[in-house]
């Protein structure tokens, strides 16, 4: 396994084994074995979020640009549930922000596409 810098998503499977971003491709994760979803920086866990059989789970990175040219980048970390949604909006300047739904009228909870594996 690979020793990242930088921001990068982490799998821990049912079986103890770890998977990461840099050394796996998203769609090569083995979805029903995943006992939780983190998010690292560096090698140091930023927020970890369980991820239970029968939900789901998914990732995003959202980069905007500001007029005065300043980029602000949040790392979207979900477990997708059909009873409770737990989704993280982890900001690299460090503010996490925890919802239990996206909103669509906002620049940075907008729902994501979801992916045909990722759905519940």
């Amino acid at each position: 396994m690979t020793n990242p810098r930088g921001y990068y998503w982490e799998v821990m499977y049912q079986n103890g084994l770890k998977d990461i971003s840099v050394d796996t491709a998203y769609s090569d994760i083995v979805r029903d074995r995943v006992k939780r979803l983190s998010l690292l920086k560096d090698g140091n866990l930023i927020y970890s979020l369980p991820v239970e059989p029968e939900d789901n789970f998914l990732y995003r990175k959202r980069t905007t640009m500001s007029s005065d040219g300043t980029s602000s980048t949040c790392h979207i970390l979900a477990r997708l549930s059909k009873h409770n949604n737990k989704i993280i909006f982890a900001f690299e300047n460090g503010d996490i922000i925890t919802r239990t739904d996206f909103d669509d009228n906002d620049q940075w909870f907008y729902s994501p596409t979801i992916r045909e594996e990722e759905k519940i």
